[in-house]
């Protein structure tokens, strides 16, 4: 009989471990994992490839003096790993009554090695109106032929909005006899562009 505990879920990126099933026959325990692609076993030592999940089965083949044990497969969880942007700022913007921000710059903090991994920032303020140090939230998607690894946690940026100029077109100021006033009458259907 071969007892194999449950697996505690680890992390992409994680190190090796090793495997501790036991035999009643004393008997060495061999392993398989059924998804290479997110993790490999190599004697009893455990190496994680990516995120996802994989059943590692436990063996116990026998001998001469005991029959092979019934093998007992565990579910080992990989799950992703938390990336962060650095150094992303949220553009000032004139007024334009939308909340969409554009998101410039920006590193990703805790690739490993040389996984091949990029991002692209989306954001939004909290509110259309003009201010200064609006709040800006700010999302983040990643691609790549890691990208399927990693997660990445939003941030909260702030920007400004700026009034928007406009111009007065299609008015007219009416002549007028010599006073001794500077007033001046305006004419005519004002229509704002821009």
């Amino acid at each position: 009989t071969i007892t194999f505990g449950a697996l505690s879920p680890v992390t992409y990126g994680d190190a090796d471990f090793n495997l501790t099933a036991t035999s009643d026959s004393s008997l060495v325990a061999t392993y398989t994992s059924s998804n290479t692609n997110v993790a490999t076993i190599l004697g009893n030592v455990v190496t994680i490839v990516g995120a996802g999940s994989t059943t590692i089965t436990a063996f116990q083949l026998g001998n001469s003096s005991y029959n092979p044990a019934t093998p007992v497969p565990q579910t080992l969880t990989v799950n992703t790993k938390e990336l962060t942007v650095s150094g992303a700022t949220a553009n000032d913007k004139e007024y334009d009554a939308d909340i969409t921000a554009t998101i410039s710059g920006g590193t990703l903090v805790g690739v490993i090695n040389s996984d091949d991994v990029t991002f692209t920032g989306t954001g939004n303020f909290d509110d259309p109106n003009v201010g200064t140090d609006k709040n800006v939230t700010a999302s983040f998607a990643l691609a790549g032929l890691d990208a399927g690894n990693y997660s990445v946690l939003g941030t909260s940026l702030t920007a400004d909005i700026t009034p928007k100029e406009i111009t007065v077109i299609g008015i007219s100021i009416d002549n007028k006899e010599y006073d001794t006033t500077n007033a001046a009458t305006i004419s005519g259907t004002a229509n704002l562009s821009g």
